[in-house]
């Protein structure tokens, strides 16, 4: 009893050092809204701890505009979704007080009873990926218009 009982906080704590590992913040909440899970990258996203909003409802933690948002994405009278959801571009003003650009995924979040338990939220932020995007077409641009006379050598007159 003793080994399994090791074995399964040996998982639970593997289970936690992956998702802090992962560099997108990572978001649990229940049927009910409640923060559950808080990874390291959300706390740097919105300045605020994992101890800070657990069990914190997710009105509480987010803009009002933004839960809108969620809530007309996940559809439903809860957060026990059914289906993933994705919401690519959104803008969102984070802890460092700057707009962020951010794809939002919304999942659902199966209990070890395989029940719809709540929410997987996963914010990833796009800024510089956007950034870089519009950068690439501006070089492109730059490129075109500046091989246009090489293209179409101007007009000799008579």
């Amino acid at each position: 009893m003793e080994s399994n009982a090791a074995e399964l906080s040996e998982l639970k704590a593997h289970s936690e050092n992956v998702i802090e590992s992962i560099t997108d913040g990572v978001c649990v909440v229940d049927a009910d809204g409640l923060v559950k899970t808080w990874n390291s990258a959300m706390s740097g996203l919105f300045g605020m701890s994992s101890a800070e909003v657990s069990d914190c409802s997710i009105n509480e933690v987010f803009p009002g505009n933004f839960v809108r948002v969620l809530e007309n994405l996940r559809g439903g009278d809860d957060w026990a979704v059914a289906a993933q959801s994705r919401l690519k571009k959104t803008h969102l003003k984070c802890a460092d007080g700057k707009n962020r650009r951010l794809s939002v995924i919304v999942a659902p979040f199966v209990s070890t009873a395989n029940m719809m338990a709540g929410s997987l939220l996963i914010f990833e932020d796009i800024t510089r990926k956007i950034q870089l995007e519009q950068w690439d077409r501006v070089i492109v641009a730059s490129y075109v218009y500046c091989s246009i006379p090489k293209v179409f050598p101007p007009l000799q007159k008579d």
